[in-house]
């Protein structure tokens, strides 16, 4: 494994701070990083599992970059699915905690259903606030 000073994610400075208190009160001397792993799909996101590990338990083809005092550990099999993907604290009162917010969506099994389908594009400006999917009034 080789860690990269190329990030696939970034996280905002709230999370970073965050998952580094959290990630302090791991037991022991030893080096941990976040992995950050996708579990499957959930309606027509993916679906994550965020844990700590040692450093020195990733696999040698899983990615690795540093976000301050914070290794990240993504498995191969996830790095095209997490790239431009962010890590922030949740701004929806009733969600807390931390979310992800991924470019990136799964197809959806439409596709399967409908194979003259050869392209679906996600037009939202995921960028333009807390409810992209609608025009501001």
């Amino acid at each position: 494994m080789s860690t990269t000073t190329t990030a696939l994610m970034n996280f905002s400075e709230e999370a970073l701070e965050r998952i580094i208190e959290i990630r302090d009160q791991e037991p022991g001397d030893e080096e941990y990083a976040l992995l950050i792993e996708i579990t499957g799909v959930q309606g027509v996101q993916f679906g994550y599992s965020l844990s700590f590990v040692p450093v020195g338990e990733a696999e040698p083809s899983d990615h690795m970059e540093r976000h301050g005092d914070l290794a990240v550990v993504i498995p191969a099999s996830d790095t095209e699915n997490m790239t431009g993907a962010r890590l922030a604290m949740s701004s929806n009162p009733m969600t807390p905690g931390l979310a992800i917010d991924n470019p990136n969506n799964p197809s959806p099994d439409i596709r399967d259903a409908i194979p003259e389908i050869v392209e679906i594009v996600d037009i939202t400006d995921h960028q333009s606030g807390e409810n992209p999917y609608y025009a501001a009034s």
